[in-house]
C-alpha cells in the first residue's frame, strides 16, 4: 500500500486529501476529519508544501498551454508571468518544512545561496507564525 497526497487546498478551496491506494483500492481521507494527533508537525508541513507545489504547477501548466496554443491577448505573457509569484509560496513552505524537520538556518541559507542570517531574516517570521497557528489548530 502506498500513501500519496491528492491535492487541492488553496485558500478557500477544497481540502487537501490523503489518498492511500493499493493495486485494488483507493481511499481518500480529508485530514481535517482525522484526530490532530494523527499527524506530526512534519506531516502537516509536508502536506502544505505539496499543496503549494501543486498550485504552482497548475499555474505553470496553464501558462505553458497559453503560450503553446498561442491563445494570448496583448499583455497576457506578462500578466501570467506575474501570477507565478506562487513559486515564492513554494519556497516559503519548503523552508517551513525544512525547519520543522530540524534543518538549520545555515543549511537552508547555503541551499539558497545566502547567509543563515539572511535566510532567517526572510523566513523566520513565517516559521514562527506557522508554528503558532499549527499548535493552535492541533491542540
Amino acid at each position: 500500500m502506498s500513501l500519496a497526497l491528492g491535492l487541492g487546498a488553496e485558500a478557500g478551496g477544497a481540502p487537501t486529501l490523503l489518498a492511500m491506494s493499493s493495486e485494488t483500492d483507493t481511499v481518500q481521507v480529508d485530514p481535517r476529519q482525522l484526530p490532530a494527533e494523527s499527524f506530526t508537525d512534519s506531516d502537516i508541513a509536508r502536506i502544505q508544501l505539496v499543496s503549494a507545489i501543486e498550485s504552482a504547477a497548475t499555474q505553470l501548466g496553464q501558462y505553458a498551454q497559453m503560450l503553446g496554443e498561442d491563445l494570448a491577448q496583448a499583455g497576457d505573457y506578462v500578466r501570467r508571468a506575474a501570477t507565478l509569484r506562487r513559486l515564492d509560496e513554494v519556497v516559503r513552505q519548503a523552508v517551513i518544512a525544512e525547519r520543522v524537520r530540524g534543518t538549520s538556518w545555515e543549511t537552508i541559507g547555503g541551499a539558497l545561496h545566502m547567509s543563515a542570517e539572511d535566510a532567517e531574516g526572510q523566513w523566520g517570521s513565517s516559521e514562527a507564525s506557522w508554528r503558532r497557528e499549527t499548535r493552535a489548530t492541533t491542540c
